[in-house]
């Protein structure tokens, strides 16, 4: 993953300058307002970009005050112009940049806004969207202003059916909301790196994709644009990689599967909580009943001790056009989601049969995780989450997954297994968990710290075999709780497998581009900071002759 700004992120800090500038809301005379804007003590380096961002602030902070008694041409009277939609944000901070002396250009091109959804054509809402290229400390920077200090909360799209939200059935038709406007600064928009920059907004003039680099182009055409996957920032912001086999935001089914893969940085998705959800598009149930939209998808963490491979696996029970989305944050900021990506995906052929995961309250997702780890499971044999094994109605049992326990003497932790039957039976579409009894078993090997799950499947079909621990010095703690689970199956599936075989290929090809990203990224900070370097000696030298 490319860094996301335009300014070495290691060398710039913003915290000051954006205090200083929410100090700043009682300016309004332009002059006294850049003069303010100026206070705090800046590197000769980065000045200009520093007033930029003041500048930013300044205007994102004074949307929440009512400024309609401010005088004309003030700072405050063109924020109020803003506020009432009398004036773009691109347009306010052209003139504040004018102001400043600060070069800028306003940019018109297609905007993948509130309104897109994944998968869809070149519309006129897309079209004459505005957003400014600014020069500051001879660099060129991309900034979005109306996305840097607005963001619109609880839009949702019409036309569309809930069918399942993180297990939880839905069914509901949806009839569209507006949503309301949020005033914050967005660090994502301001000063974003032109290659992520273009994938969200591309620009009329193509020399406006990456104005720094001479106008390089980094997306050929609006066909090309339209057909990027629809990846949002929270993606960018957990510097995740997509492996998927289909690079565009429109997947197709195959027999009624398909399957989303990501690569996040090393050990890092037991760390990441992902929300998913899959809606329909239409306006009635197309004879869909509850029963048929619950556990749709199995969200699973892989990829071995490094934990970094983060797939879903959807099944679709009905032909028909449907949306996949999801939203990612840390374990420890569970209400901090951002939009993570967005797929649009074609079923021509329901998937034949189709079963629902089983599920199971506490965990989060199948493989080893967050709560695996919490409860000292350090490590898992297994790189997958979904494990094929043939079934076996005799009493021997065989070895499923291993782990390395931690040693903690402040905890006394006891380990169990249980398998619960796929589909299980149902009663007022409601589904009851079956257990069965003595179908597996769990072996602690104190001397090497491993535990290892057996297990037997009495016949064919989909099983879950859940790991639990109690912490026995816990005396809150009434009951063992499932921390790890992996779906047991006995059925073959050809095209898994080489759905598989591609996110290994995928996994390679993409491990080596962040290679070469990193070496590229090393040696251009090394640049930087030679020429910062030379610039400073020369102007020593310059200062010494004058005295």
């Amino acid at each position: 993953m490319s860094r996301l700004h335009s300014y070495s992120e290691q060398d710039v800090n913003f915290y000051y300058i954006d205090e200083n500038a929410k100090k700043a809301e009682n300016i309004d005379n332009f002059q006294k307002l850049i003069t303010k804007l100026h206070t705090p003590k800046q590197d000769r380096g980065h000045g200009e970009l520093y007033l930029v961002r003041g500048m930013l602030v300044y205007i994102a902070h004074n949307q929440s005050f009512d400024n309609s008694r401010a005088r004309y041409n003030t700072p405050l009277f063109y924020v109020q112009q803003l506020v009432e939609r009398r004036i773009s944000a691109a347009e306010v901070f052209k003139i504040y940049c004018g102001y400043a002396g600060i070069e800028c250009e306003l940019v018109t091109g297609r905007a993948k806004a509130i309104r897109y959804r994944a998968g869809d054509g070149d519309s006129d809402y897309l079209k004459n969207n505005t957003w400014l290229a600014f020069k500051a400390d001879d660099k060129w920077h991309l900034v979005h202003p109306q996305w840097a200090i607005q963001a619109f909360v609880g839009y949702e799209h019409s036309g569309e059916i809930e069918i399942e939200k993180d297990g939880r059935e839905r069914l509901k038709v949806r009839t569209g909301r507006q949503g309301t406007a949020k005033y914050m600064v967005n660090d994502f928009w301001f000063c974003t790196a032109p290659d992520i920059f273009v994938t969200r907004c591309f620009p009329d003039e193509i020399k406006w994709q990456d104005p720094q680099n001479n106008g390089k182009v980094l997306i050929k055409n609006v066909n090309d644009f339209l057909s990027l996957p629809d990846l949002r920032q929270g993606f960018y912001d957990m510097k995740l990689e997509l492996l998927n086999e289909e690079k565009s935001c429109i997947l197709h089914s195959k027999k009624g599967k398909c399957f989303v893969s990501i690569m996040c940085e090393k050990d890092g998705a037991k760390n990441l909580d992902f929300s998913y959800e899959l809606a329909m598009e239409g306006t009635s149930s197309n004879g869909l009943e509850v029963k048929d939209t619950k556990q749709l998808v199995l969200y699973q963490i892989g990829g071995g001790k490094n934990r970094n491979i983060i797939q879903f696996e959807i099944r679709l029970p009905v032909v028909g056009t449907f949306w996949f989305r999801l939203a990612v944050g840390l374990m420890q900021e569970p209400d901090l989601k951002r939009n993570c990506c967005e797929f649009k995906i074609i079923c021509k052929d329901a998937c034949e049969n189709c079963k629902r995961f089983p599920t199971y309250e506490g965990i989060s997702a199948y493989g080893c995780g967050y709560e695996a780890e919490e409860a000292g499971l350090l490590h898992s044999s297994l790189t997958d989450a979904k494990i094929n094994m043939p079934p076996n109605k005799g009493n021997t049992k065989r070895t499923i997954a291993k782990f390395k326990v931690d040693d903690d003497p402040s905890r006394n932790m006891t380990y169990g297994a249980r398998m619960l039957m796929s589909g299980s039976d149902e009663v007022d579409d409601d589904q009851i968990s079956i257990f069965l009894e003595g179908t597996t078993e769990v072996v602690r090997d104190q001397q090497t710290g491993t535990l290892t799950v057996n297990a037997s499947v009495p016949n064919d079909g989909e099983y879950t075999v859940f790991i639990t621990a109690k912490d026995e010095k816990d005396k809150k703690a009434k009951k063992a709780k499932p921390v790890a689970a992996y779906l047991v199956t006995t059925e073959v599936d050809e095209d898994e497998k080489r759905n598989n075989a591609i996110i290994k290929q995928r996994e390679k090809e993409v491990r080596c581009k962040l290679h070469k990203q990193s070496k590229t990224e090393t040696r251009n900070r090394l640049l930087e900071i030679l020429q910062t370097t030379q610039s400073e000696v020369e102007e020593l030298k310059v200062s010494g002759r004058k005295k």
